[in-house]
């Protein structure tokens, strides 16, 4: 049988927690815990084996004999199975400061393990190979447990990514202009990132149980350190009785992050927002962003894997197939191809710039609105 959903198992629980400390203070929290299952089953797959050598030779027939071995004899279940757990926790204060000014500092933490991989019941063809002498492969009859546990097995690649994150972020005004109070923001957040990963398979001609990576041998890890700050400066407002020109706001921002591994790197924000009347507003921002790879993604341990598979080709040029591309007709040929997946420690950071420009009326109930 073959299952073509499988089975989804989710669990999920979440604690909030909020404590006034005083008139000015508060304490703040969470925790989270969710968990997540996918299971699916499929029968154990057949493999070739060549009977050349071994006491199940077919007398009278050619060498070259060979038998597809069925494994559904054996009562062998392919599973493959996908789970994660993960575990998030939030910690910190807001607090009230002199001048009208406010202050947040918190901490948060995050953990997830999960099996990218996990497969049970799997042939193992090199090990079926050697075993073929001790084996029959021509009997109708299932392999006792302990012929199966020599042909039979699992593989599991799992991945465990961590988060410890620290900001502090301060905010008020800084002083009197004639359209309004300039307000501004500054914080600073440090952070650090892991990501390891655990390789343990059932390989080779001995079926033994092999650790290829573990935890400790791959994690790789990141820091990051960041300050930022932002300001919001009123220019024009409704008093100044100015045409067109209702309520007039620019705002500027910046942030400088510092990266253990891709360098440093400064963004800037601009903005503005445009009331010509209750009615009519205008608005848009340029900046510019900073995208470094994650840590699993440039993990050069991270879980990794490939597969190889006969396509189509109309490129001909690629000739590793048995029936090649015509170039004078553009019918399209068989090749072999390879695809394979998993990180790459060559990624670099992604840069853009963005901008956006937009406006809004509303009117007796109607709202209009249009972005670019």
């Amino acid at each position: 049988y073959r299952d073509w959903t499988g089975e989804q198992v989710r669990d999920q629980v979440a604690l909030y927690l909020n404590q006034t400390l005083n008139e000015s203070a508060e304490f703040f929290g969470a925790l989270s815990y969710s968990r997540r299952e996918t299971t699916s089953a499929h029968p154990a797959g057949t493999v070739r084996l060549a009977l050349a050598g071994t006491p199940f030779l077919v007398a009278g027939l050619p060498a070259n004999q060979q038998v597809q071995y069925s494994t559904r004899k054996d009562d062998q279940t392919r599973t493959f199975s996908v789970d994660a757990e993960t575990i998030g926790a939030v910690l910190g204060v807001r607090f009230d400061l002199p001048n009208e000014w406010a202050g947040e500092i918190y901490a948060n933490f995050g953990r997830n393990e999960q099996c990218d991989s996990c497969v049970t019941g799997s042939l193992n063809q090199a090990a079926f190979e050697v075993q073929a002498g001790n084996i029959n492969p021509l009997s109708s009859i299932a392999l006792t447990d302990a012929q199966a546990a020599t042909v039979y097995g699992n593989t599991s690649f799992r991945s465990r990514t961590t988060l410890d994150d620290f900001v502090a972020k301060f905010d008020g005004p800084l002083f009197e202009l004639p359209a309004g109070t300039l307000k501004a923001a500054v914080g600073a957040e440090f952070r650090t990132e892991s990501n390891a990963n655990e390789n343990v398979s059932r390989t080779g001609v001995t079926n033994a149980l092999s650790v290829l990576s573990t935890f400790d041998d791959t994690k790789l890890s990141r820091d990051i350190g960041s300050i930022f700050a932002e300001v919001n400066i009123p220019v024009i407002d409704e008093a100044m009785n100015i045409p067109l020109v209702q309520n007039l706001t620019l705002s500027a921002a910046a942030r400088y992050d510092n990266y253990s591994d891709v360098g440093s790197t400064t963004n800037p924000r601009l903005g503005f927002t445009w009331d010509v009347t209750d009615q009519l507003s205008f608005f848009g921002n340029w900046g510019t962003s900073f995208r470094a790879p994650t840590v699993t993604d440039v993990n050069p341990n991270a879980v990794t894997s490939g597969t190889n598979f006969v396509a189509f080709n109309v490129n001909p040029l690629i000739t590793n197939g048995a029936a090649p591309a015509i170039p004078i007709f553009g019918l399209p040929g068989r090749a072999n191809f390879a695809l394979l997946l998993g990180s790459n420690p060559d990624l670099k950071p992604e840069e853009s710039e963005n901008w956006s420009f937009g406006t809004r009326f509303e009117h007796e109930g109607l709202e209009l609105g249009a972005t670019l």
